[in-house]
């Protein structure tokens, strides 16, 4: 089975990815290729409060 096939959308509803490319690590290292899984939920109101 590949891993990332549990990583989809038909498994976790709508999202949007956002691509960081390389992130840096605290501790020493990055991760190539970084990418941010997020969904939102609501709309803003009038005065851009939620």
């Amino acid at each position: 089975m590949d891993a990332k096939a549990y990583y989809t959308q038909e498994n976790h509803g709508t999202y949007q990815r956002y691509s960081m490319g390389e992130y840096a690590l605290d501790e020493g290292g990055a991760i190539n290729g970084c990418q941010l899984a997020y969904t939102t939920f609501g709309e803003l109101n009038g005065q851009k409060i939620m």
